[in-house]
């Protein structure tokens, strides 16, 4: 049959399933069918409803330009949001490279000032801490440097004391005295 779904009509409520073009209204259109129930409940005739398809169309397109602008608003949106962010985590992780390259350069009077909660100012926490723990191992080698360097200092003059008082020889490792 031409109209499948007006057939099924007579029998229950159907619609067509795609729009079709009336020749002589020269419109597309979707259609649905019903049948008409008498008082005792029989079918006695169908009812049809044409709607211009037209409309349906341009409001399917409409729909389609909501739904390309919600998008691209959505996308501008989450850029924002993750370019924000990125700058939230990337600024302290950049100071905390500074403060690391001042480190390695030998100045051990770098600290990071970051008040935060989470992990990156626990991470500055430690990095501070570490700073202080290698300025403290600094102080206390440069004290072992400077108690050896005293050390070896005295035992030298030592040497020479006795060297110089008679009855000893002077003994310098890799120095010759002549006499």
């Amino acid at each position: 049959t031409e109209f499948p779904r007006m057939h099924e009509g007579f029998e229950k409520p159907s619609a067509d399933d795609e729009p079709t073009f009336d020749e002589d209204y020269k419109l597309w259109s979707l259609s649905g069918y019903a049948p008409i129930l008498d008082a005792a409940g029989q079918k006695v005739a169908a009812v049809g409803l044409d709607y211009p398809a037209n409309s349906i169309r341009e409001k399917e397109l409409a729909l389609l330009k909501l739904l390309g602008v919600s998008s691209v608003v959505a996308l501008v949106a989450a850029l924002l949001v993750a370019y924000a962010l990125a700058g939230v985590i990337s600024k302290p992780v950049l100071q905390l490279v500074r403060a690391t390259d001042v480190i390695a350069g030998g100045d051990l009077k770098a600290q990071v000032d970051l008040e935060r909660k989470d992990e990156i100012g626990r991470l500055a926490n430690s990095f501070n801490k570490m700073v202080r723990n290698l300025r403290d191992m600094a102080t206390a080698l440069q004290g072992y440097t400077t108690q050896a360097v005293a050390s070896k200092e005295l035992e030298v003059a030592a040497r020479l004391q006795r060297g110089l008082l008679p009855g000893g020889t002077l003994e310098l490792p890799a120095v010759s005295v002549a006499g």
